[in-house]
């Protein structure tokens, strides 16, 4: 064995090169991805496994001693060697100082204590502490590293036991970069198999009002309200519609579900409906509609607009005679199915003639769904996303009501071009950091939003309204790799949100440099700083709110911009 593993080490790299050549089929970064994969899983697991093992030996050592069994410290010494050998390595050592105890000690009381001792600890440590430890560190679950050590040990013995982690390691790394063999990751890995949607879509089904919300403050706390009612409560909706069946069956399942999906709202943003308000949003033809009212219904009062939501029964053929829209100045209806045609001109047709100063909007979030026109829907307009419904909405009515403060205009908007002030600004803002790159990035610019990676560093900085600091070289806690960042070679990226006077973030100051350096709290601070005086100046000077849809690029920069 020795000889073998010296051959082994000696060849290692054209060993590895002829395995890429004979699993790659072509594929190299996938092949070299999954090997490294592998080597920093198995790594970490042995890693784990040596501090484990002193921190065992140590107390049962100390433990001993205490006792009073001679040569305690040898003991500790083999036991940290031996546990190598799952299960019953320890054991193997541990009978040792038993018999020593039971040879030295006249009475019972010395042998009884070692024996407590280690089963205490031997317990402990392999039934709590490493199928948890091991599980995290290696990707595989708790449940498979018991399984897979019967197994290994079933089939080659001690050997077996000893390889059994290292083996199924390797095994869910297969699994996790093979399509065919995707089963192992399932069975084996310790990654959740569901995604955050999948989750909570599985927990509304089962009317798990508490788990939902549970699941909602989680997907809230790491990544944002705005994130989550668009990234996986709008999902859970999709998939709700998809899987809708009349089926008297599946009835009350759908009845618990949207019974949830309201105590999720309510929990996360409750939603005054106000009956005079001057928007109001209808559920297109299912309740499962009325719940993406209700999602859109929260990005309206986000902007400062109260709503009124009705169920779908408003617009169909026995209600809709009877439908009260005085001094409503626009009606949402809000889709997610397929087939939407129908309904939409026949409420449209009828609301028009009751009502023909109201202004008709359709929202389809489907976009599985056959291409539409507003024309062709019998509506003013056709929109497929929260943001241009609430944007075009907003815009139309200017000066109506409101529920509380009107939204305050976008101090920025129309500025930063060239060498206008606001450019200016930005100018000394990056030579003031030693920075190459200030710039900033706005909600409404829809050109920087549709770039979904830089978005997403936008948003996180708006939802938590505190600064945000990546580097190429090593992933964020709670965000991770960016795209952004890997694409654009951006060495450093900082970024600070602009807070109007009511403390409502409308985007983002950033500075950005090619290589990656250290950025001090005081930098931070002296960002946040021009930010603040930014929109305390700009505030005053740029009374105007920007159309919706205005495509705008505020970026200044000493050399060439990033974005």
């Amino acid at each position: 064995v020795a000889v073998f593993l010296i051959f082994l080490l000696v060849g290692r790299a054209d060993l590895q090169e002829r395995f890429i050549r004979l699993v790659s089929r072509g594929r190299y970064s996938l092949t070299s991805i999954a090997i490294a994969d592998a080597s920093r899983r198995v790594g970490r697991y042995l890693i784990i496994q040596l501090m484990v093992n002193i921190a065992y030996g140590c107390i049962f050592a100390a433990g001993l001693w205490i006792i009073g069994v001679p040569s305690a410290l040898l003991w500790g010494l083999l036991i940290i060697l031996f546990r190598y050998i799952p299960f019953v390595g320890a054991l193997i050592i541990a009978i040792v100082p038993f018999l020593l105890a039971f040879a030295v000690d006249p009475g019972w009381s010395m042998l009884l204590s070692s024996i407590g001792l280690f089963l205490v600890l031997d317990l402990t440590t392999a039934n709590v502490i490493e199928p948890r430890l091991y599980g995290s560190s290696t990707g595989v679950s708790p449940i498979a590293i018991l399984l897979s050590a019967m197994l290994w040990a079933a089939l080659w013995g001690p050997v077996g036991l000893i390889l059994a982690t290292p083996m199924t390691v390797c095994l869910v790394v297969i699994g996790r970069h093979l399509p065919q063999l995707q089963f192992l990751e399932t069975v084996l890995g310790s990654e959740p198999v569901l995604s955050p949607t999948e989750r909570l879509y599985n927990r509304l089904l089962k009317g798990d009002s508490e788990g939902a919300i549970e699941l909602a403050e989680e997907q809230i706390e790491a990544g944002g309200e705005d994130a989550f009612l668009d990234e996986t409560l709008l999902p859970v909706l999709l998939l709700a519609e998809r899987e809708r069946s009349d089926d008297p069956q599946t009835l009350q399942q759908r009845r618990l579900f949207i019974e949830s999906f309201d105590a999720v709202t309510r929990e996360v943003a409750p939603l005054p409906n106000t009956d005079s308000a001057e928007i109001v949003l209808v559920g297109g033809k299912s309740e499962i509609d009325e719940g993406a009212a209700l999602i859109l219904g929260i990005h309206f009062q986000k902007a400062g607009h109260a709503v009124r939501i009705l169920p779908p029964v408003a617009i169909r053929q026995e209600a809709i005679g009877r439908l009260d829209l005085t001094g409503v100045r626009a009606v949402v209806m809000v889709f997610l199915g397929q087939d939407i045609r129908a309904q939409s001109r026949y409420a449209a047709r009828r609301i028009r003639r009751m009502y023909p100063d109201v202004r008709i909007v359709a929202l389809n979030l489907n976009n599985a769904s056959v291409e539409q026109h507003a024309e062709s829907l019998y509506v003013d307009a056709l929109h497929t996303s929260f943001a241009q419904t609430v944007g075009d909405v907003t815009s139309d009515l200017g000066g109506g009501e409101t529920s509380g403060e009107a939204e305050r205009p976008n101090p920025l908007s129309g500025s930063g071009r060239g060498d206008d002030e606001l450019g200016q600004e930005l100018d000394r803002v990056a030579e003031r950091l030693s920075m190459p790159v200030a710039s900033i990035y706005l909600l409404d610019d829809e050109r920087h939003m549709a770039d979904e990676d830089a978005a997403r560093l936008t948003r996180h900085i708006v939802d938590t309204k505190s600064a945000l600091i990546m580097r190429l070289d090593e992933p964020h806690p709670v965000l991770g790799e960016s795209a952004y960042i890997q694409t654009n070679s951006i060495g450093l990226y900082v970024g600070v949100p602009l807070l109007q006077a009511d403390g409502r973030a409308i985007g983002a100051l950033v500075v950005m440099d090619y290589q990656s350096r250290p950025f001090s709290n005081e930098q931070v601070f002296s960002l946040q700083s021009s930010a603040a005086e930014m929109m305390q100046r700009f505030d005053s000077e740029q009374p105007a709110r920007a159309k919706p849809g205005q495509a705008r690029d505020w970026s200044a920069a000493i050399g060439t911009n990033l974005d």
